[in-house]
């Protein structure tokens, strides 16, 4: 079986919560990323749900295991490849966000009928407690795309200048404190941090 060498991360979460967005976010600093919602890599099965193409994605895992990859989308079949992952990133937001949210996309149409609201409602509530059970880390979308894409990076450990297990602090309990500010991070270091 495969062993991860750099990580290898599923975002996910239900419709509405900022999955393609925050791939964007990680693709324009310059990550691998798989996007399963992409013509080829998902289909929809008989009972209308839909599946991935697990074996083209355990593929491409396989393929891109000496770089960190970011694969982003929400099915059934990602439990089948839950050993090949580092991480699962859980993107999710309160429910009145979520509704607001996907009354004003604009990339298209669907889902903003109040039929197709209620489904996602109930959807929702069905789904998303068997996503966080098995989540790594769950990330309020509330936040800047690039608050939320560099507290994933911190996740792997790739916000580069700080890897998160090579700090110590020789002085009190408090090392440092981070800034975002939009996709900036700022590091203030107290005058006994040592590296």
């Amino acid at each position: 079986m495969f062993s991860a060498r750099q990580p290898c991360v599923l975002i996910t979460g239900m419709s509405g919560t900022g999955k393609s967005t925050v791939l964007a976010e990680l693709r324009l600093r310059g990550f691998l990323v798989h996007d399963m919602d992409e013509q080829n890599r998902s289909y929809v099965d008989d009972q209308g749900h839909q599946r991935w193409n697990v074996a083209e994605l355990v593929k491409a895992i396989e393929e891109n295991r000496n770089v960190p990859f970011f694969i982003s989308e929400c099915s059934e079949d990602q439990a089948s490849i839950r050993p090949l992952l580092t991480h699962v990133v859980l993107l999710s937001l309160p429910i009145e966000s979520l509704i607001k949210r996907i009354a004003s996309r604009t990339s298209h149409d669907f889902e903003k009928s109040p039929a197709e609201l209620a489904a996602i409602l109930v959807e929702v509530e069905r789904t998303e407690p068997l996503l966080r059970k098995n989540a790594t880390l769950e990330i309020d979308t509330t936040m800047t795309v690039g608050a939320v894409a560099s507290r994933i990076l911190r996740l792997c450990g790739l916000i580069h200048g700080w890897p998160n297990n090579r700090i110590r602090a020789i002085h009190g309990t408090k090392l440092c404190s981070f800034f975002s500010l939009e996709n900036i991070e700022f590091m203030n270091l107290l005058p006994s941090a040592v590296f």
